[in-house]
C-alpha cells in the first residue's frame, strides 16, 4: 500500500501500511553500512553527521534540531530492546532503531529532494505576510547568509488563511478529504500546525512548514 509517509507515523510503516521507495531504502543502508555500523552500535548522536552524509541541507537538521528539547529521539531504540543489548558506551547514549532510521531518514530524504520548491514557497510567503525584503531566488540563491536570515522567520497561526488563499490550498483540503474523510475546513490546517508544533498558540517555521506541504501532498514524495 502506497500512502503519504507525512500522514503515516512509525507504526505504519512497521506494520507494512506504507512501502517506503527502494531508492531511498538504499541510499540510507548505503551510507549506514560506508560507516560500517553493521559491526558497531549506531546513537543519537551519529544521526547528524549521518544526515550531512545523506546530503540532508544543514539548514533542515539545525531548524529541526531547535524544534525539539530531545532532537532525534524518534529515531531510538525502544527501552526494553536497548536494555537487552551491551555497549562500552554509557547507558545514558540512546541507541538508534535501524527501522526507525530508515522510517524518519526517509522523511529529510524527501524534504532534501523537494529543498528548491519548499525555498520558493517559503520566500513566497515571508515576502507576503511579513513585507520584509528578501532577495530574489534567482539573482542571489547562493548567498548563504540571506538565505539563512529568511530561513529563521517565524509565522504565526493568525497567517493561517492568507497562506490557504496564497497557496490555493482549499482544493488541496478538499482533495484531503476524499482521501481521509477529514473536514473540509481550514481547521484542517490548524489541527496540523497545532500537531506539529505541540503549542496552544503555534508559530510556524521553515522545517514545520515542510512538513505540512508534506502532509497536503504538495511535495513529491
Amino acid at each position: 500500500m502506497n500512502k503519504n509517509i507525512f500522514l503515516c507515523d512509525f507504526e505504519d510503516y512497521k506494520n507494512g501500511l506504507l512501502i517506503i521507495s527502494q531508492s531511498y531504502e538504499e541510499e540510507i543502508l548505503d551510507e549506514f553500512c560506508l560507516n560500517d555500523f553493521q559491526s558497531k552500535e549506531m546513537y543519537l548522536s551519529d544521526l547528524y553527521q549521518f544526515l550531512l552524509n545523506l546530503n540532508i541541507q544543514k539548514n533542515i537538521i539545525d531548524i529541526y534540531k531547535r524544534n525539539s528539547s530531545s532532537p532525534f529521539l524518534e529515531f531510538s531504540l525502544d527501552l526494553d530492546d536497548s536494555q537487552k543489548l551491551t555497549d562500552s558506551k554509557t547507558t545514558t547514549e540512546k541507541l538508534v532503531d535501524f527501522d526507525k532510521l530508515i522510517f524518519y531518514s526517509a522523511k529529510f530524504i524527501i524534504l532534501r529532494n523537494n529543498y528548491d520548491i519548499l525555498i520558493y514557497y517559503w520566500k513566497l510567503i515571508v515576502n507576503f505576510l511579513i513585507k520584509k525584503q528578501i532577495i530574489d531566488q534567482t539573482t542571489n540563491n547562493n548567498n548563504n547568509n540571506d538565505q539563512k536570515q529568511f530561513l529563521e522567520y517565524e509565522l504565526n497561526v493568525s497567517h493561517l488563511s492568507k497562506i490557504i488563499n496564497l497557496l490555493h490550498l482549499n482544493s488541496k483540503i478538499d482533495q484531503l478529504q476524499d482521501s481521509t474523510g477529514t473536514s473540509t475546513s481550514s481547521s484542517v490546517i490548524i489541527d496540523m500546525i497545532s500537531t506539529q508544533t505541540n503549542n496552544n498558540n503555534p508559530t510556524i517555521n521553515f522545517y514545520d512548514f515542510a512538513l505540512i506541504l508534506g502532509k497536503l501532498q504538495l511535495i513529491s514524495c
